[in-house]
């Protein structure tokens, strides 16, 4: 019975957690050093761009950046994690309890103008240049998987509604859904060219356009 308590009194404890100042100061810092890295890169290039240079940028000393970041690769990888992340979190954003046509449109419209974002823009740009660097990172591969599987869901849950095309599986649109939505460029970064890619998407899928 004891350790039962101390089972759920860890629970709650981690639930419960609150970031320290210290804990809030580290994250502020690591995003300084992220963006000073993202604008540094997409500036110079990625081979050009020294460590030196993100920590000056970022107001950091390099043992500092170091306590972080082990290397530009490193950098990368959190890069594109803060990617995955922040696109996770705008998903979820889309309420769970609409109807599905609703929570898909919702969903594509988000990613949609998320990838709009001036700052977002810059992060997924330098993740696709130096994607090599990503494979085979299983934080990395754990984070698409999730997003990938929410996706799969919706699509599934869709096509047994009769929203979406039947003539081809979930799996297959899911895969070329997730590709379009990853590498789509937009030339004028507006809410209108968001709504039309959103519409271009929704065609795809075999649902009117909005």
């Amino acid at each position: 019975m004891e350790d039962e308590k101390a089972g759920k009194g860890a629970i709650t404890s981690g639930m419960d957690h609150k970031p320290s100042l210290k804990e809030r100061q580290r994250a502020l810092r690591e995003e300084a050093i992220l963006d000073s890295a993202v604008e540094l890169i997409a500036e110079r290039g990625f081979a050009s761009v020294t460590l030196e240079q993100i920590a000056d940028v970022a107001c950091v000393s390099k043992p500092t950046l170091y306590q972080h970041f082990r290397s530009k690769e490193d950098l990368v990888v959190h890069i594109s994690l803060r990617c995955l992340k922040l696109a996770h979190q705008r998903i979820l954003s889309v309420p769970m309890d609409l109807p599905i046509e609703e929570r898909l449109r919702g969903v594509i419209q988000t990613v949609a103008e998320f990838n709009l974002e001036p700052k977002v823009s810059l992060y997924i740009d330098l993740a696709q240049r130096v994607s090599p660097i990503r494979h085979g990172i299983p934080e990395l591969t754990e984070k698409e998987d999730e997003m990938i599987g929410m996706m799969m869901e919706l699509l599934v849950e869709a096509q047994k509604s009769q929203i979406v095309r039947q003539d081809l599986p979930a799996s297959f649109l899911c895969e070329v859904l997730v590709s379009v939505l990853r590498d789509h460029r937009y030339d004028h970064a507006t809410t209108e060219s968001a709504t039309a890619f959103a519409n271009q998407v929704f065609g795809l899928l075999g649902m009117p356009s909005v």
